[in-house]
């Protein structure tokens, strides 16, 4: 490649890296915005595997973790909390724009408070798939299980909020 290619190459990935950098600060701005004029979606609940897991594997016995560097990297704290991903899910970026929350903790967290659990938690787990088989093999939380829990924070919240309060949060959150 000759040395005008390289730098028209060179070019063209820096004017990418700033579209991508514009994009992304005027996404930011706009997640401010829709932030304050949220008025309809409740809470995030998230079940899946590891392309949303927020951490449920970090409190389960299995292999399927990634609490340790590098994951977490370009988090805040710059601690890998159980996310398969230097940064924050796709469904952490859903939260923070509908204005709920910044990032979505793990259900089975034990350090959740009765306000982190009414604007909506993850019950995913990396390593899961749509075959019970594949969570059994891999030691990991079945779709089936992750609905339980749902189950269960329900019936924890209705202890917690009330029937009808706990009725209105699950009818306009998110899944």
């Amino acid at each position: 490649m000759s040395l005008s290619g390289s730098f028209r190459t060179v070019s063209v990935l820096f004017l990418v890296h700033l579209m991508v950098l514009v994009v992304f600060t005027l996404q930011t701005a706009e997640a401010r915005r829709l932030a304050a004029v949220n008025t309809t979606t409740s809470a995030f609940f998230v079940f899946g595997d590891s392309t949303v897991d927020s951490g449920n594997n970090n409190y389960i016995p299995t292999i399927s973790r990634s609490n340790f560097s590098p994951y977490g990297k370009d988090l805040p704290d710059h601690i890998a909390t159980g996310r398969f991903t230097n940064g924050k899910l796709v469904t952490d970026f859903l939260s923070s724009y509908a204005g709920i929350k910044d990032m979505i903790p793990p259900y089975l967290d034990p350090t959740l408070t009765v306000e982190d659990l009414k604007t909506g938690v993850c019950f995913a787990s990396a390593g899961t798939g749509f075959d019970p088989l594949t969570a059994q093999i891999n030691e990991v939380i079945p779709i089936q299980k992750q609905l339980k829990y749902f189950k269960e924070y329900k019936s924890r919240m209705e202890v917690e909020i009330g029937k009808e309060k706990t009725r209105r949060l699950i009818s306009s959150a998110f899944f």
